[in-house]
């Protein structure tokens, strides 16, 4: 009885720092960034911060599409209508994804990746959310 007691607690002790320290097994971990995404994820990280906490799992599907009207932000109104957002700046779509699945741990890690980068985003680069946090 009391062999079963020690090797089932000690079972339970190794498995413990897996299960406290799991992370989002369903994020991803490699995303592609421009210069328009890295301003966008600099700028409304509080927002985007807010979304993945609102959510019971603890992570949301970021449309980093939205970060095409970062830069027209305070835009001229015209009445009521707000003037579209120039394309002009936002023609070239060579990322290869722009909806990714991120917790807080990879928003933090990603926008930390994004503040340190000190090479040019030519046209894009890929940070890899699990070697480099």
């Amino acid at each position: 009885m009391r062999f079963f007691e020690l090797s089932l607690a000690s079972a339970l002790i190794s498995v413990l720092p897996t299960l406290v320290s799991a992370s989002c097994y369903v994020c991803d971990e490699l995303i592609e960034v421009d210069s328009l995404m890295a301003d966008c994820v600099v700028k409304r990280y509080e927002d985007i911060a807010n979304e993945i906490a609102s959510k019971p799992n603890g992570r949301a599907a970021v449309n980093f599409d939205q970060c095409s009207d970062v830069s027209t932000e305070g835009s001229s109104k015209r009445g009521a209508i707000a003037e579209f957002p120039s394309l002009s700046d936002y023609t070239d779509h060579s990322l290869s994804k722009r909806v990714y699945l991120i917790d807080a741990e990879g928003l933090d890690c990603l926008k930390h990746l994004i503040e340190t980068h000190d090479s040019p985003y030519d046209p894009t680069v890929t940070f890899d959310l699990y070697e480099s946090c």
